[in-house]
């Protein structure tokens, strides 16, 4: 992840894909509290975003921190239109 943080702190330009993937990489290896850092500081979201954190938190076990997650995400969706069956859908699959 070191050699992934280097680059993606590199780029000129982030989009909303190379912040999703970094959360991903970080959740993936079990370093939740990062990946959480980089969500809060993401200045966009899209449903991949939320979909990423939850399934980190989940993944590692986080389940309380999962379901806030999913209760702000509605807060935030009722603003930018982000629908929970979106991330529940994604979650769900294999």
């Amino acid at each position: 992840m070191d050699m992934a943080r280097e680059l993606f702190e590199a780029m000129p330009c982030r989009n909303v894909g190379s912040w999703n993937i970094m959360i991903s990489g970080y959740g993936q290896n079990g370093d939740i509290a990062q990946a959480r850092k980089l969500f809060d500081m993401m200045p966009q979201r899209d449903c991949v975003s939320w979909a990423t954190i939850i399934a980190s938190y989940t993944q590692t076990g986080h389940l309380e921190e999962a379901m806030d997650m999913l209760v702000e995400m509605k807060r935030d969706g009722e603003r930018q239109q982000v629908h929970g069956q979106e991330i529940l859908g994604f979650l769900l699959v294999p």
